[in-house]
């Protein structure tokens, strides 16, 4: 009898020691952001923005990635091979540079090349009489963020820090860029 006990008690402690642990594997980003659809990109973009008192008044599109020169110019990416979908968020008057952008890229891509490309090629200077200050490129899992824009227009720190907050502090490396 006092083996069965035992048992019973040895294996209830297995148990409640297996289901409260934390599986890391199901807890890394890209575990976290692979069911993102592009509605949970415009949302994250809209929740990104919501607390930034100086950026330009901005709208949320997707981007075309099949549109020639579309992907280039939004995000910097030559190549669309490992790109799932894609949203922008820029500003509605054309001369005001602030661009906001998410990649959704599947999951054989090597997330750290991708931003580097990104970062290399994008445009700082892509607005007709405007240029952005600065750029950022991290990641939170699976998804490319790049926000750029010129100082006098937009805080584009406090949007790299709202969405640091909004990936609970699990952003990938971030990389730089200024004129």
């Amino acid at each position: 009898m006092k083996k069965i006990i035992i048992a019973i008690l040895v294996g209830l402690t297995f148990i409640s020691l297996v289901g409260c642990t934390d599986n890391k594997e199901n807890n890394k980003p890209s575990d976290i952001t692979k069911n993102y659809k592009v509605e949970d990109l415009k949302k994250l973009s809209t929740d990104v923005h919501e607390n930034v008192e100086k950026k330009p008044f901005v709208d949320t599109t997707e981007i075309n990635i099949d549109e020639e020169g579309a992907l280039l110019s939004s995000t910097g990416l030559k190549d669309k091979t490992n790109v799932e979908f894609a949203t922008r968020t820029e500003a509605l008057i054309g001369s005001q540079a602030y661009s906001f952008v998410l990649v959704k890229v599947n999951s054989s891509a090597d997330i750290e090349v991708m931003k580097q490309e990104m970062i290399d090629n994008i445009d700082l200077a892509k607005w007709i009489c405007a240029r952005a200050d600065k750029a950022y490129v991290t990641n939170y899992g699976n998804i490319l963020m790049l926000v750029m824009g010129d100082a006098e227009i937009s805080d584009i720190d406090k949007v790299y820090e709202n969405f640091k907050e909004a990936s609970n502090n699990t952003l990938g490396k971030k990389l730089e860029k200024t004129l």
